[in-house]
């Protein structure tokens, strides 16, 4: 897709973590790129090191900007990423029930994963 961007990670609720069990990094409004709301897999790098992802750009309660990286779980608010969008894999949705919503971020999370093994050694 050739879209990438970067940024510092930001404090977000915590809602992703707590409710739906996929920690996320919430990425800065002004990073924000020119992107269709939806659900993308992604190459993250952090550090030197690169990670595959989730993203969610989406508009619920104003733009959000939020990256799942596979197989992480360091706190890093403050840090900068830069990320490398790779395929958009599903629509951003609105108005499904908790549990929905957590089975949709699970499945996506898992064709992230997919992708992304397919196109490199994840």
């Amino acid at each position: 897709m050739d879209i990438s961007f970067k940024g510092k990670v930001v404090k977000g609720d915590g809602v992703a973590q707590r409710i739906f069990g996929a920690a996320t990094a919430n990425m800065e409004a002004a990073v924000m790129p020119d992107l269709e709301h939806g659900i993308y897999a992604a190459w993250v790098e952090h550090d030197g090191t690169r990670y595959g992802s989730s993203v969610c750009y989406g508009d619920e309660g104003g733009r959000k900007l939020e990256i799942h990286i596979l197989d992480f779980d360091k706190d890093i608010v403050g840090h900068e990423l830069s990320c490398e969008i790779v395929e958009k894999i599903s629509e951003y949705v609105r108005g499904y029930s908790t549990e929905r919503l957590r089975q949709k971020i699970i499945y996506d999370i898992g064709l992230c994963r997919e992708l992304l093994e397919s196109k490199n050694d994840l």
